[in-house]
């Protein structure tokens, strides 16, 4: 089975937006910034950034598929992951980026 991405399937996200906003903004909370900023410093943001991607990615996934999730090919998977990603980069980078470098680790240990 082969998916063929259209331009409107592209804009996947963005018609959608509503619904995975909140789910941005748990992500971008849940994956502790103070964490990242510590213990990579320098290229904290890059992984912190990743790693909030990689989870929305895949929980859209699991919601999109969840009927059939079972029977989704591997490639398929991939490929709506990869789309997903690519438009997830031009949606909240900004977003993230904003909420990584202003959030405060003042309280946060020291590793």
């Amino acid at each position: 089975m082969k998916i063929i991405i259209t331009e409107s399937q592209y804009k996947f996200l963005k018609r959608r937006w509503e619904l995975y906003e909140p789910l941005v903004k748990r992500e971008m909370r849940d994956q502790e910034p103070c964490w990242y900023k510590r213990r990579f410093e320098v290229k904290g943001f890059q992984r912190y950034y990743e790693t909030v991607k990689d989870s929305i990615s895949e929980l859209i996934f699991y919601d999109h598929f969840s009927d059939d999730l079972g029977n989704v090919p591997e490639e398929v998977e991939l490929e709506f992951n990869e789309m997903v990603r690519n438009e997830l980069d031009s949606l909240i980078k900004d977003m993230v980026k904003n909420y990584y470098e202003s959030y405060n680790c003042d309280d946060y240990p020291n590793l």
